[in-house]
């Protein structure tokens, strides 16, 4: 975040509002900020949660000012119920990047270090508590939350473009791209996207909200359950389950992907995912 805002110094002044790409929230939060009237040099948006979370926690007054971030503490040791959210309302950038450029640490958390220097010396950063909704993406498994959040808004759409067998079963809340082609007797429930240019397969499954990209191939007998598919990607025969595969990945004939151990006891967590990046093939 410091190396992103001293690259960009010549084109900021005044006031910015700075919004991490890894965090998924709703446009409440911006109004929050917006709306705040408090005399501060910054604000800040804190989400008040319920389990461990892997960020910074935020250390407020009684007026919800900042006394202190605690980047990522011991679990069970948490400072606060508050994360910071990166979601910031600079008043004066200028001020924060000449600060900024001497602040020293060993750790990556120089633009976390400056706030803490700017309320030693006297700047008040405040605390907006947002209640919305609030994903964060800090491992690739989190882009389930984000896949659910957007599916949950599709509804049924077919363009003209697609051609789908009359033998094809389409059930609930599918929305399809233009020139979708759906083989004869498949089987897509909702929720469910597919991408542009996608075929699917006779005698495919996908269930359990799943989201396909663009250009890709689902082919005969595959089945998909709740799986993120980017763009690009091939299958033929496979079984793909509770998996995230990236861009311009082929599976070749009966590979399986799933979160199901053999001995069927619990998956540790962070181990519940099979993800795969950028890879040509999967034999």
């Amino acid at each position: 975040m410091a190396d992103a805002l001293l690259s960009a110094e010549k084109l900021l002044d005044n006031e910015i509002i700075i919004a991490g790409p890894n965090d998924l929230i709703d446009k409440s939060a911006y109004e929050l900020l917006l709306k705040d009237k408090s005399k501060s040099d910054v604000v800040i948006v804190g989400h008040k949660i319920k389990s461990y979370f892997p960020g910074g926690y935020l250390v407020v007054d009684r007026n919800d000012f900042l006394k202190e971030i605690v980047e990522k503490p011991v679990p069970g040791k948490e400072p606060s119920d508050t994360v910071n959210i990166v979601l910031h309302l600079h008043k004066d950038i200028k001020k924060f990047i000449k600060y900024l450029k001497t602040t020293k640490s060993k750790k990556d958390d120089i633009y976390e270090m400056t706030l803490q220097r700017l309320i030693k010396e006297g700047s008040r950063i405040k605390v907006v508590k947002h209640r919305g909704m609030w994903h964060a993406i800090k491992y690739p498994w989190h882009i389930f939350d984000a896949m659910g959040y957007f599916l949950a808004d599709v509804k049924q759409t077919i363009p003209k473009s697609a051609k789908i067998a009359e033998t094809a079963i389409i059930e609930g809340n599918v929305s399809i791209g233009e020139n979708v082609k759906v083989f004869e007797y498949a089987v897509i429930k909702g929720p469910c996207y597919i991408g542009d240019n996608s075929v699917i397969g006779s005698n495919v499954l996908i269930w359990g909200g799943t989201q396909i990209g663009k250009n890709c191939v689902i082919g005969f007998t595959s089945e998909i359950k709740r799986s993120y598919i980017d763009d690009n990607c091939w299958f033929h025969q496979n079984y793909i389950g509770d998996s995230l595969i990236m861009n311009n990945c082929a599976f070749g004939s009966g590979t399986t992907t799933a979160n199901l151990r053999f001995d069927e006891k619990n998956v540790a967590d962070g181990y519940a995912l099979n993800f795969l990046l950028n890879m040509h093939q999967v034999v």
